[in-house]
């Protein structure tokens, strides 16, 4: 199905990402980094007027604010449009990374 993200071996999934987004927004914020983006595809934001981080990779998404931390994943068999649909609080380009696809695709998606 064409709408449907893969995802393998759930369980460790999450820590394996939670680990690398963590460990590359620790590293971004001790340089002081406001946006990036990795080669391997990982998108980072840090909003220095709320003290908020964001870093998403495929299938996965950080929210790391002063006194707490989100994580979400994409559950297994969840549709690309489930999941986009549960992100709407976030930027398009954050919700883009997570699915798999471009800021543009999302904008054309959200106005389906």
């Amino acid at each position: 199905m064409a709408n449907e993200l893969k995802v393998n071996n759930f369980g460790h999934l999450i820590a394996a990402e939670v680990d690398k987004l963590m460990g590359l927004a620790t590293v971004l914020e001790q340089h002081d980094v406001r946006t990036a983006t990795t080669g391997g595809g990982l998108r980072y934001l840090h909003d220095v007027e709320n003290d908020v981080t964001f870093v998403a990779g495929p299938n996965a998404l950080v929210k790391k604010s002063r006194a707490t931390t989100k994580v979400m994943i994409a559950n297994p068999g969840a549709t690309r449009d489930e999941v986009l649909a549960d992100l709407k609080e976030f930027t398009q380009e954050l919700r883009g990374t997570v699915v798999g696809r471009s800021q543009p695709w999302v904008s054309q998606h959200d106005t389906e």
